[in-house]
């Protein structure tokens, strides 16, 4: 069988077979994103010392992959990461719920 055209009707039969065109469909995912806390960076004064930005410069570092990491952790702990079990939470409790997230 070969990948139909936009004219040619596709029965869901013919989709599922079709492996080549299945693994060419990417299913929707979920976006993480988490923000941390909040930094004052000071006068303008101060960050013109080279010494000051740059200690400036590694608290927000370590603050950012503080974050990702705890993201990513998340991320491989979300139930509903993969597609099916996220439908099938709308179809339980409505199309217009929000699925839920982590806990902070």
């Amino acid at each position: 069988m070969s990948i139909p055209t936009c004219n040619s009707p596709v029965t869901l039969v013919d989709f599922f077979e079709n492996n080549s065109l299945t693994n060419q469909i990417k299913c929707p995912g979920r976006y993480y994103y988490y923000f941390g806390k909040e930094r004052e960076t000071g006068e303008e004064e101060e960050l013109r010392d080279r010494e000051k930005a740059k200690e400036v410069f590694a608290e927000v570092k370590k603050e950012v992959e503080r974050c990702i990491k705890f993201v990513k952790q998340r991320r491989e702990e979300d139930p509903y990461r993969p597609l099916l079990p996220r439908l099938h939470y709308h179809l339980k409790h409505g199309l217009l719920t929000q699925v839920p997230t982590f806990p902070f």
